[in-house]
């Protein structure tokens, strides 16, 4: 690591993060935000809690605060109410005004951001293309972007890829603005944004951890029994038990209910307020055994934990979901259990170290025409399009 004073951060900002206990930077930080400072497009690779909302928030606030409006995009209102706090202390450090604008704003927050009176909005793709095609004064907002951040881009895979796609290119059509992307590790990341974003990107990976991690694959005949002997074993350290499907969570969460042990559930599906209590909860550490689907991949702050179990996903998602442990600098466990009668466990407990070479690829299909009636057709409606700006792969949606 190296101290922050050396990259020449100006002084009410780093201050900012000191108080956050932010003294050293990665090298990977340092790369991106040089690369960020020198106008560059820079996707940002790394698994989760490495700091890299700091390598493209610090550059993207000293640019805020020379000229324009920059926008982070979360894939999830929790994730961008989740940043809120810390995003908004880093910015007032130099005066600026970031506010959450998403479907739980209050109408005050709304009008700050309609009125032009935000620097840095936090937001997600609906809301943006909803205020793009409905509100003329978020148009007149748009025009003022010079700094555009998406964060968690390994979300936006498919459908979401591609409205995304089209989302900027409408914002594209306002004004002229840098873009920098942080994901999770992907195998293909700077292809993914070049090909999402059509421009060019540099790549800056962050691929150190913070402590020693002992890695275990544990090939079972029943998952269910696995998970409870683990948690049984591991008991009063912080776990987590990453399941794949709501199925599997409610199974393993009512299991080790049934075993007398405290566990908290944690999915999509719940009330906003039950799954924020529940990370609350592990966070304080009143609940020390959280079993989830991958709501909690996401850099959603829930503290130090100790384990990671996890069912069968890819080698890159797994390290998503194992980056969650040992973030204290403690030593920490990541299980990742293989399944009887499953041929993809057979083969990795046969060949295991083939399981590391296993990249997660993301991809998006821009040229859907449903997403691209409804996409061309908000275009229309935000300003007239001109001759010039259409493109042959839309004539026939036209």
């Amino acid at each position: 690591t190296i101290p922050i004073e050396s990259a020449g951060i100006l002084k009410p900002l780093e201050d900012a993060l000191k108080e956050r206990g932010i003294v050293k930077l990665y090298p990977f930080q340092l790369e991106a935000i040089k690369k960020l400072r020198d106008g560059k497009n820079v996707v940002i690779t790394a698994p989760t809690g490495f700091g890299k909302t700091e390598a493209f928030a610090i550059p993207l606030i000293e640019k805020v605060a020379r000229e324009g409006i920059g926008v982070i995009f979360y894939p999830t209102k929790a994730l961008a109410k989740d940043q809120e706090l810390k995003i908004k202390f880093y910015a007032s450090s130099l005066g600026l005004k970031a506010v959450r604008f998403d479907g739980d704003s209050s109408w005050k927050e709304k009008r700050e951001v309609l009125s032009g009176g935000a620097d840095i909005i936090l937001t997600n793709p609906d809301m943006v293309d909803y205020h793009l095609r409905n509100t003329p004064e978020f148009r007149k907002v748009a025009r003022d972007f010079v700094f555009l951040a998406v964060d968690e881009l390994h979300s936006y895979v498919g459908l979401l890829g591609a409205n995304m796609h089209y989302l900027i290119r409408r914002l594209e059509r306002f004004s002229d603005f840098q873009i920098a992307c942080a994901s999770a590790t992907i195998g293909n990341a700077k292809e993914f944004a070049e090909y999402l974003f059509e421009r060019e990107f540099e790549v800056v990976k962050g691929d150190h951890r913070k402590s020693p991690l002992h890695f275990i694959m544990r090939y079972t005949y029943s998952l269910y029994s696995a998970v409870r002997d683990l948690v049984k074993a591991l008991y009063g350290r912080k776990i987590i038990v990453f399941g794949n499907s709501y199925k599997t969570v409610e199974t393993i969460g009512w299991i080790l209910k049934r075993e007398g042990l405290n566990v908290a559930i944690h999915k999509g599906g719940l009330p906003k307020e039950v799954r924020m209590e529940v990370e609350r909860d592990f966070r304080e550490g009143k609940v020390k055994t959280v079993v989830a689907t991958p709501t909690l991949e996401l850099g959603i702050d829930i503290g130090d934990v100790d384990v990671v179990i996890s069912e069968l996903v890819s080698y890159s998602q797994f390290l998503q979901r194992v980056g969650r442990a040992g973030r204290k600098g403690q030593e920490s466990i990541g299980i990742l259990l293989l399944r009887d009668e499953d041929a993809i466990s057979d083969y990795y407990r046969l060949k295991p170290e083939d399981y590391f070479k296993d990249d997660f690829y993301c991809y998006a299909e821009k040229l859907n025409e449903e997403v691209m009636f409804y996409q061309l057709l908000s275009m229309c409606l935000e300003k007239p399009l001109e001759e010039e700006e259409i493109r042959k792969e839309w004539k026939n949606v036209l």
